[in-house]
């Protein structure tokens, strides 16, 4: 189970920097709910990745459509990965999503790696290993979206 995991998290660009973290801690919450009582891969990744890595990176997910779009695609079939979506209350931001959170292991990370060293060194990527579709769309999302700022 010891691979190397990240969580990524996507936070809506209106926000501040601090509101997109305390967001992203949100949405962290979210997922130890939704796969609390899962017992399968997606909860053992989880608590594998707090117990062991911790790394997290928010990023820039653009407001609140844009996000509700990467919830609309990450919650396909084909993703086998622990991942949340978090939506303030109507009250206070009137149900607009704030941030999509995954955690990812080594395979993702070292394509996403791939794919920015290769557009560095103005080269085609190679990617590491096979990835279906999902892997493919959420390699790419990662290496094409900028740190939250």
């Amino acid at each position: 189970m010891n691979s190397e995991k990240r969580a990524y998290f996507w936070g809506n660009y209106y926000l501040s920097s601090i509101q997109q973290g305390i967001q992203a801690l949100h949405c962290l919450g979210e997922m130890f709910v939704k796969y609390s009582e899962e017992h399968d891969e997606c909860e053992d990744m989880l608590y594998d990745w707090a117990d062991h890595y911790k790394t997290v990176v928010v990023l820039n997910g653009g407001d609140s459509n844009d996000l509700m779009q990467l919830t609309a695609n990450m919650a396909v079939d084909g993703n086998d990965l622990p991942w949340a979506s978090w939506a303030e209350d109507y009250r206070s931001l009137k149900n607009a999503v704030t941030c999509v959170g995954i955690i990812v292991d080594e395979r993702i990370i070292a394509n996403v790696d791939e794919v920015r060293l290769a557009r560095k060194e103005r080269r085609k990527f190679n990617f590491t290993e096979r990835l279906d579709d999902f892997e493919y769309w959420l390699v790419m999302q990662i290496a094409n979206t900028y740190m939250a700022r």
